[in-house]
């Protein structure tokens, strides 16, 4: 069962990574600082997805259990991270 969670998570990633491939690809380059932010909030976000999914992958075909603490540990780390970024980021002037 944990071999078809693996495989389900790993259709997923590489769909998102295909998805965010083509909007970077096809996104025209903008001076409005405004769009620069959201385009960089987004960016971190799906970094951070990145690291939760594979930590989650990780945790799930990990049998000495070791793999679910990291996952733990990176989920409740990378959240206030991410707000202090993005936070930053929407607070910054020109």
């Amino acid at each position: 069962m944990s071999t078809t969670i693996v495989m389900a998570i790993l259709v997923v990633f590489t769909i998102a990574m295909l998805i965010a491939g083509y909007v970077i690809k096809h996104t025209p380059e903008t001076e409005d600082f405004d769009k620069q932010k959201v385009r960089f909030a987004a960016v971190t976000f799906t970094g951070i997805l990145v690291l939760v999914l594979l930590s989650g992958i990780m945790g799930i075909v990990d049998a000495t259990g070791k793999g679910m603490d990291v996952f733990k540990t990176i989920l409740t780390a990378l959240t206030p991270i991410a707000g202090g970024i993005v936070g930053y980021l929407f607070a910054a002037k020109k």
